[in-house]
């Protein structure tokens, strides 16, 4: 997948003007204050009309008054000014290691397999922020299966990527002992509630692909659904049991889709689907499909991917919700085969 990686941010330099604009302020606001206690002086002369003595001494008070004054908006404005740099200092720290830390998320994807005999996979990632609780990977416990997941953690940002980061190491540490997905699912649901307590969850899809027997058996553990469109009409991937890690001891039902020559799938998590307000196409599954018998011929999982996450960027998004945004991904596969 493409590198969108955000350039780590770089402290501006401050050049003489940076420097002499505290100096410039508080030059002015003494001039300020001197005006201001001429002012009240000229004023209480001409009412009171003291003599020359308690003239002087008025002088006196007027002029410690505006020093002090001065000297306090002097103090202030530096204080102002180190209070601002701690806080720069601060930000390009954070923006360093949230850049640092979206780095690692990307390098924990798993590589798209690239030598699965009559099969062509792709995949794309585009986090809402720096990192994101979106994510797939892709395991191979023998010779002709291919074992992948597609999830999404509940909420954005760190707290979703923290969280993402354990169902990964789960789903790895499991799949190559359980790679039935129904058992996988039960397995991987159990260990994240222990965890979180049901909060935050995580929606997915989890598949087994034989490629000798051409099946795909899936679990989808409330997650949008996923198709696979061909010669045999548009199949569904829907709902077959409860968001993994939302309830203690949840159980998973697997189903299982034929593939034939020439089949395209489509998965893709709720930043896509939410953002084109599917309904408009009577539901995701009858997008999806419109998506995949729309490819140009020969269709690739590449152009599909790219077109389902342009199509998200331009979407209307949920109505009423103008400031959204989520993490968006889509994995899509094509069988060897005329179409």
């Amino acid at each position: 997948m493409p590198d969108h990686s955000p350039g780590i941010p770089v402290a501006a330099h401050g050049g003489p003007p940076s420097r002499l604009r505290p100096l410039l302020i508080a030059g002015l606001a003494a001039l300020a204050a001197a005006a201001l206690a001429n002012g009240v002086e000229w004023t209480f002369n001409n009412v009171a009309r003291p003599d020359r003595r308690a003239l002087e001494w008025i002088s006196d008070v007027v002029l410690s008054a505006a020093l002090a004054l001065a000297a306090y908006l002097w103090l202030h404005l530096r204080d102002t000014r180190s209070e601002l740099a701690r806080l720069e200092r601060v930000r390009i720290v954070l923006e360093t290691e949230l850049a640092l830390a979206s780095q690692i998320q990307r390098n924990l994807l798993a590589p798209v397999p690239t030598d699965l005999p009559g099969l062509t996979l792709a995949a794309r990632l585009e986090p809402a922020e720096k990192v994101g609780g979106d994510f797939y990977d892709f395991l191979r416990p023998e010779e002709g299966t291919l074992v992948f997941i597609l999830g999404d953690v509940s909420g954005k940002g760190i707290p979703a990527a923290l969280v993402m980061t354990a169902v990964r190491a789960f789903f790895r540490t499991l799949a190559r002992k359980s790679p039935a997905p129904a058992a996988l699912a039960e397995q991987l649901s159990n260990a994240l509630h222990q965890d979180t307590g049901g909060a935050p969850y995580a929606t997915g899809i989890l598949g087994r692909l034989d490629l000798r027997s051409r099946t795909l058996t899936y679990v989808n553990a409330g997650h949008p659904p996923g198709v696979v469109v061909g010669a045999a009409g548009c199949r569904v991937a829907a709902s077959t049991g409860p968001p993994l890690g939302l309830l203690p001891g949840a159980r998973f039902t697997e189903e299982s889709i034929v593939l034939l020559a020439g089949d395209l799938g489509a998965f893709v998590t709720d930043g896509v689907t939410d953002a084109l307000d599917t309904s408009r196409w009577g539901g995701v599954p009858a997008f999806l499909e419109a998506v995949l018998r729309g490819a140009p011929s020969p269709p690739r999982p590449e152009a599909i991917c790219d077109a389902l996450m342009q199509l998200a960027r331009e979407g209307p998004r949920p109505s009423g919700e103008g400031d959204w945004y989520d993490d968006r991904t889509v994995v899509a596969f094509a069988l060897d085969g005329p179409a």
